[in-house]
């Protein structure tokens, strides 16, 4: 398999680990099938690995996320890009320019002419939150199967810089250990992407 086709396969995980539980993330967390797939490549330290704790319901986990990102969840903790970043990036003189903490915001409009320009659909329990980090991953994943190198770090650098926010602000929010290890999995794999390029453009440079 391609590096390429296995970081879209792991982009995928990552973004599953987020997204409302089913069974079949259950099963793949209880077999260690997950941790099998992410350990190689990410050498994941300590407790974060494979999350090996084991054990998992449906119904534990689904508590877990509602609480975290869910309908019992504080808008606060939502994983969503723009409330950690300036509503607009415009320097206009508009209070509403400079505030923090909305949704749709600039990074959403720019999300939603991307799916437009690869004529994907928001899906329903995201309206409103196109730049939810679940389609963020999963549109990453796609762009490992389609694109360069160029347009991945490009997308990673724009939108995906806030994750290391959101592993600090769910750590004092005190969410639920799961999510902690899935934002600082995520983390890792995207600070090891960025590493990545960097070497990429040193010796093509």
């Amino acid at each position: 398999m391609e590096q390429n086709e296995i970081k879209a396969d792991i982009a995928g995980m990552l973004a599953r680990l987020l997204a409302r539980p089913d069974e079949e993330l259950v099963s793949a967390l209880n077999s260690g099938e997950l941790g099998k797939a992410l350990n190689p490549y990410l050498n994941l330290p300590g407790p974060a690995a494979g999350f090996p704790d084991g054990g998992y319901t449906l119904d534990g986990l689904t508590a877990m996320h509602d609480k975290t990102m869910g309908p019992a969840s504080r808008r606060a903790l939502l994983p969503v890009e723009s409330l950690f970043k300036l509503w607009c990036d415009d320097e206009g003189s508009h209070p509403s320019n400079a505030a923090r903490g909305l949704l749709m915001g600039d990074p959403a409009m720019h999300m939603l002419e991307l799916y437009r320009r690869y004529g994907i659909e928001v899906p329903a329990e995201f309206s409103g939150q196109p730049d939810h980090l679940v389609l963020e991953l999963e549109f990453l994943s796609m762009l490992y199967e389609k694109c360069s190198v160029k347009v991945i770090e490009r997308f990673i650098m724009d939108h995906l810089d806030w994750v290391p926010d959101l592993l600090m602000h769910w750590r004092e929010m005190k969410v639920p250990e799961f999510y902690l290890r899935a934002a600082g999995t995520i983390d890792i794999f995207l600070e090891k992407e960025m590493s990545g390029f960097r070497c990429y453009q040193e010796v093509h440079a």
